[in-house]
């Protein structure tokens, strides 16, 4: 089973929060999956973030069909990652998301 493991961009915290820049980069063991820019000024929240999640998933079955089926989704437990529409969608769409430690 491959996991797709949701991070932030490369750059610290820091320049982030100076420059307003948030990046979603999902990648496996074998490359980065999906790039996904947030635009300057928008905050992700849960409909946003159930976007991200639809176009990250209609690219793993596009570039990445040999785990189409298997993959699971590693996030933190950031407010719109744990919001009920966010797992609703995910239990919907049959993405398992890897529980992390309490």
């Amino acid at each position: 089973m491959a996991h797709i493991y949701v991070t932030t961009s490369e750059k610290s915290e820091k320049e982030q929060i100076k420059n307003k820049i948030h990046a979603y980069l999902p990648f496996d063991s074998e490359q980065i999956v999906h790039t996904e820019f947030v635009p300057r000024g928008h905050s992700v929240n849960q409909f946003y973030y159930r976007e991200i999640l639809e176009r990250l998933r209609k690219r793993v079955v596009r570039v990445r069909p040999s785990i189409a089926d298997s993959w699971m989704l590693h996030h933190d437990n950031a407010p719109c990652h744990t919001a009920i529409s966010v797992i609703e969608f995910l239990a919907k769409k049959g993405i398992p998301v890897v529980p992390l430690p309490p």
